[in-house]
């Protein structure tokens, strides 16, 4: 009977979905929102609700090409999409990193990890470190390196000690993990959506931001806000750790791994070169070798690591064979991630009319209210907002919005309200087309559901809006 309501579910939901992605476009447009506002918006409400009750891969298709028949653009330019530089380096790093799990690196890896004392016997502090290590590697290499890389070695750590993917600590840690990864992805404020947002402010206002002061901010930030949902998860969610509790020194040694293979070392180097070269750019100053590298970008340098690998030979066989190639290969989240990115452009567009009707909704709402409320839900308002759209264009639409009405709320100097709801903006996890690391997240069916990314991120998700009023407005106010 169960599995006969989840079929009739299937049908139900598949029929709304596309009721929603065919039948707004018909309907005459919401002024401001445009004729075309209404074609992409539909599509995009019918696509996000098949996403999250029926299926990725079909439903992402069936956008594409509904993208194709509007009138912002013809099928050859929706097309292109697939060549963007986010979904191009996510495929080629499913690749690389596909491969450096595919050898047991991991293993080796997760072992390491389970062995720091500091560790051992203590959940949280594991949690913490976990997060941490998230929060760095989106910073300083890249956010998707995130899922490729430290993902498959938690898994490893946690299948080990006896958790599987229906406990709620593993699910519970997936998601808190690309929580830190998210911050980590606007600690650098001179590249991505970050750059779009703090230019948006600086021209509307005319100040000039300190940005190590502003990198200062984003890690202090960051590291409280780990430290706190550290402690949502070992007080508030509570989920089973007492085998992590549990796990001794000695447990782990029972059975040595064996040495490293030759080919395993092949792919510890190349992870570090990929590193390398993912952070060389930002942290020394520009010369020859920057310039090769900011010209061949990762995407290049990827294309080289993955022919280097089918070129060396050990045993006669190549390091990469590939033959296995398809195996790291997930078509159906490389499809969901390019209409994710498709959509984040085309619906703030200006065309659609979308940001001045949000812009008009918001203006009310604001004005006349106190400075308190204000810097509040504006926090809130970004938080939420970006779960459902660009991230950049809202944050830039938002501090229009600061520099409008903050003055006439006794706001005189916004710069911290400007940088804390810059950050805020990067909380985005509950929906596919949050960003394209979301759509990872929620293709990634292997570890968590929607379901549960909904119940704990908005946990998450609250918890750090909390933090962000309460902790991250005063001291934003004494840095700035």
């Amino acid at each position: 009977m169960a599995q006969k309501a989840t079929h009739s579910m299937y049908w139900i939901n598949s029929a709304i979905g596309l009721l929603l992605m065919f039948g707004i476009p018909l309907l005459p447009p919401v002024a401001p929102i445009t004729e075309i506002g209404m074609q992409i918006g539909g599509i995009f409400l019918g696509a996000l609700y098949l996403w999250s009750t029926v299926d990725i891969f079909w439903p992402s298709l069936v956008a594409l090409v509904a993208l194709g028949f509007t009138d912002y653009a013809d099928m050859s330019s929706v097309l292109q999409a697939f060549s963007a530089d986010v979904p191009l380096l996510m495929m080629f790093g499913m690749i690389l990193f596909g491969a450096i799990s595919d050898c047991g690196l991991t293993q080796y890896i997760a072992r390491w990890f389970l062995t720091r004392r500091v560790m051992q016997g203590r959940p949280a502090v594991f949690s913490f470190v976990m997060l941490v290590a998230a929060f760095f590697i989106s910073s300083f290499v890249e956010t998707m390196m995130v899922m490729l890389m430290l993902w498959p070695t938690l898994v490893v750590i946690l299948k080990q000690v006896g958790y599987t993917a229906k406990d709620a600590y593993f699910k519970i840690l997936i998601i808190a993990t690309f929580i830190a990864a998210t911050l980590g992805q606007c600690t650098l404020p001179f590249i991505g959506g970050q750059l779009v947002i703090l230019g948006a402010y600086q021209e509307a206002s005319g100040i000039s931001l300190n940005y190590g002061l502003y990198m200062l901010f984003n890690v202090v930030m960051s590291l409280t806000i780990m430290l706190i949902l550290t402690l949502v998860i070992k007080f508030v969610l509570r989920p089973d750790m007492r085998r992590l509790k549990e796990l001794k020194f000695d447990a782990t040694t029972q059975e040595p791994l064996p040495p490293m293979s030759i080919v395993q070392k092949i792919y510890i180097l190349v992870a570090i070169l990929f590193m390398l070269v993912a952070t060389l750019p930002y942290i020394i100053p520009d010369c020859a070798l920057t310039d090769v590298i900011n010209r061949m970008g990762l995407i290049g340098f990827s294309f080289i690591l993955i022919a280097l690998l089918m070129f060396l030979r050990i045993d006669g066989k190549p390091v990469l064979e590939p033959s296995k190639i398809r195996n790291y290969v997930m078509m159906d989240l490389f499809v969901l991630v390019t209409v994710a990115i498709y959509f984040s452009s085309c619906l703030m567009a200006e065309e659609t009319g979308i940001s001045d009707w949000l812009l008009g909704l918001m203006m009310p709402v604001f004005d006349g209210k106190g400075a308190l409320f204000f810097m509040a839900a504006l926090i809130v308002t970004g938080a939420v907002i970006t779960n459902f759209a660009n991230n950049a264009i809202m944050g830039a639409l938002l501090m229009q919005v600061i520099v409008i009405i903050a003055p006439s709320l006794g706001i005189d100097n916004t710069v911290p309200l400007a940088v804390t709801v810059t950050m805020a903006m990067f909380l985005a996890v509950l929906t596919p087309a949050a960003s394209p690391y979301a759509a990872i997240l929620h293709a990634s069916r292997d570890y968590v559901s929607t379901n549960d990314i909904i119940k704990y991120g908005s946990v998450f998700i609250a918890f750090s809006i909390l933090t962000y009023i309460i902790i991250g407005l005063p001291v934003a106010n004494l840095i700035f």
